[in-house]
């Protein structure tokens, strides 16, 4: 995603009120390829994690909602939601539930993930189905979630010290 993009969601997120700041969930309603929706469309998809500061090893859930506010020329009929996770360096969390769901999507989903490494990640929904505008398209929308630090619990062993 470009630069003004990621700037526009942004700006969309703090004009509409859309970031909620005690659980710093963050939506957008710009499909994935970019292009703006109609200005009629407004389509919400919001990840809510447990937390924001998780051990490795700690199970999180991560709860992913979309809402399709549209004028009565327009529908949306999801197909399917996935959730990516981003970690660095690498992946940050294994999936104990399935990463997609549907068809058709559930509006209200959650998923379950494991910790498996140090870093922070950011868990990204998608949800995807057809759109009707006047005619039918595929499209995709996604929302983000605020970084999710993954930490390591230092454990001591404290052991005898034997002298000679």
């Amino acid at each position: 995603m470009q630069a003004g993009a990621k700037y526009l969601i942004l700006t969309l997120a703090l004009i509409t009120g859309i970031v909620n700041a005690s659980t710093q969930a963050l939506s957008s309603n710009v499909p994935h390829d970019e292009s703006v929706a109609p200005e009629n469309v407004i389509m919400n998809v919001t990840v809510w994690p447990s937390t924001r500061s998780i051990a490795i090893g700690e199970i999180l859930t991560a709860t992913v909602t979309f809402t399709y506010t549209a004028s009565v020329d327009c529908s949306f009929s999801g197909y399917s939601v996935r959730l990516i996770h981003t970690g660095t360096p690498r992946p940050t969390f294994e999936y104990i539930s399935s990463p997609i769901l549907g068809p058709p999507a559930p509006v209200t989903s959650t998923y379950i993930l494991q910790a498996v490494y140090t870093g922070t990640a950011i868990l990204t929904a998608e949800v995807y189905g057809e759109e009707f505008c006047g005619y039918w398209m595929w499209r995709s929308y996604y929302g983000s979630s605020a970084p999710i630090s993954v930490y390591a619990i230092r454990k001591f062993i404290y052991l005898p010290m034997v002298l000679r």
